[in-house]
C-alpha cells in the first residue's frame, strides 16, 4: 500500500483512495467511468473538515440528488474547477469571494445517492458544467497516485495548543476526597491512595457541586445548558461525577468523568498536554478539556445529521439529546434510558424547576439520590 505526504491534502487527517478516477463499473453511469477521487477517513471515525487545495474564487455551493452537498472552487492558476462533493455541511462563504488553499469549505459526509459511505469525492474540470469531456485526473493534479488503497497524509498537520491555566489553589484533604481549590472554584476528588468513587446518596452535595464545576466551564464555551445536562449526566453514570478515579493499570477502567479507558486517556495527555499540570490526572479541567477538544474536532462521534460542535449548542430537549449522546457516545452496559433519566434529574437541578423528577431516586431506585 503506498503512502504520500503532501501539503495541499482536502482533508487536513490521513486519508485513504476508495475509489480514483478512470475506473469503470457499474456504479458510474453518467460517464461511464468514476469522474473523481474518494478520499475516506483513515482510522478515525470522526467526520472531518474539508479543506481547498487551491487558491481561487468560490464559485457556489449546491445539491444535487446523485452527489449531494457540493461547493465548486475556480483555480487561480489554472482557470480549472475543483468540486468538494458528499459534504454533510458547507460554510456560508459569499460567491465570488477569494479563497486561499487551505481555506475550510464544509465537513465530509455521504449525501447524495451517489456516496456509499462517507467519503469526499473530489472533480476536477475544465468547465462548471460538468460535461463527461470536461473532466480531468485530480490525482494528478494534486500530485498522488491514482491507485485506489493509496493512503494521503498532510504535512501540514498540527495540533492545536491547550490554553495555559491558572495554577491550582490548596487542596483541602476531607477523609477520602480532596475538596480541590482551581480557577477560583471548588470541586471534589478521589485523594491519594484511595480508589473509591462519589456515593449517589450521602455524597450527593459533592457530586451537585461538581456538577456546577462542570456547568461553569462548559457554559463559559458555548454549551447549551441542555447539552451540558446531557453530558453532566452521562458522567454521573459511569464515573459518579468523580474525576479523580485513576485505576493502577492499563487494562482496568473506566477512569475519568466520562469512563475512559486509563491508556485513552494517558494518550491523549501524552500527546497533547494536560490542561493543568498534574501527574496523576485528577485536576478536573483535564478531563473537561478533553470533552471540548472532542468537540472541536468532532471526534468519537459518528452522527451525520448533527456534529459534536451543533450537539454542544442544541437546545433541544434534555430527552432527545440524551439519545443522541447515547448512539454516539455511550460507555460500556449503560441503557438509553439510563442516561435519559440522569440527563432530565441534572436539567431540573440546573434550572432549580422543583421536583418533578424526585421519584427516579426513590427507594424503590437503584439511584437513589434523595
Amino acid at each position: 500500500m503506498a503512502t504520500v505526504t503532501i501539503g495541499n491534502s482536502p482533508v487536513h487527517q490521513s486519508t485513504v483512495l476508495t475509489g480514483v478516477y478512470g475506473q469503470t463499473g457499474s456504479s458510474w453511469k453518467a460517464c461511464g467511468y468514476h469522474t473523481g477521487t474518494d478520499f475516506a477517513r483513515n482510522g478515525y471515525s470522526s467526520l472531518p473538515e474539508v479543506y481547498s487545495v487551491c487558491t481561487g474564487v468560490y464559485v457556489k455551493n449546491e445539491f444535487s440528488s446523485v452527489l449531494g452537498q457540493q461547493v465548486v472552487i475556480q483555480d487561480t492558476s489554472t482557470g480549472m474547477y475543483w468540486r468538494y462533493c458528499h459534504l454533510s455541511q458547507t460554510y456560508s462563504i459569499v460567491p465570488g469571494t477569494q479563497i486561499n488553499t487551505g481555506t475550510a469549505l464544509g465537513v465530509m459526509g455521504e449525501t447524495g445517492t451517489g456516496a456509499h459511505g462517507v467519503h469526499l469525492h473530489l472533480e476536477y474540470s475544465t468547465s462548471q458544467y460538468w460535461t463527461c469531456s470536461a473532466f480531468q485526473n485530480p490525482s494528478a493534479a494534486l500530485g498522488i497516485p491514482n491507485v485506489s488503497g493509496t493512503v494521503v497524509n498532510y504535512n501540514g498537520e498540527t495540533p492545536p495548543v491547550p490554553p495555559t491555566p491558572p495554577t491550582p489553589g490548596q487542596d483541602t484533604p476531607t477523609g477520602p476526597f480532596y475538596h480541590r481549590l482551581y480557577n477560583g472554584k471548588w470541586f471534589w476528588s478521589t485523594a491519594p491512595g484511595y480508589t473509591g468513587e462519589l456515593n449517589n446518596s450521602s455524597d450527593l452535595s459533592k457530586k451537585q457541586e461538581n456538577a456546577d464545576y462542570i456547568r461553569n466551564y462548559l457554559e463559559d464555551v458555548g454549551w447549551t445548558i441542555e447539552s451540558i445536562s446531557v453530558v453532566v449526566g452521562a458522567m454521573d453514570l459511569v464515573s459518579t461525577l468523580n474525576s479523580a478515579w485513576k485505576p493502577t493499570t492499563d487494562t482496568e477502567s473506566p477512569f475519568g468523568l466520562l469512563g475512559w479507558r486509563y491508556w485513552e486517556f494517558t494518550d491523549w495527555v501524552d500527546d497533547h498536554g494536560e490542561w493543568v499540570s498534574d501527574s496523576d490526572y485528577t485536576i478536573i479541567d483535564n478531563s473537561i478539556g478533553r470533552i471540548c477538544w472532542y468537540r472541536q474536532y468532532d471526534l468519537a462521534w459518528n452522527d451525520v445529521s448533527m456534529t459534536l460542535q451543533q450537539f454542544s449548542e442544541s437546545h433541544l430537549n434534555p430527552k432527545d439529546l440524551s439519545y443522541i449522546w447515547y448512539v454516539n457516545y455511550a460507555y460500556n452496559n449503560k441503557t438509553a434510558q439510563e442516561l435519559e433519566e440522569r440527563s432530565l434529574y441534572w436539567y431540573e437541578y440546573f434550572m432549580k424547576s422543583g421536583n418533578k423528577w424526585k421519584w427516579l431516586y426513590g427507594k424503590n431506585t437503584t439511584y437513589n439520590l434523595h
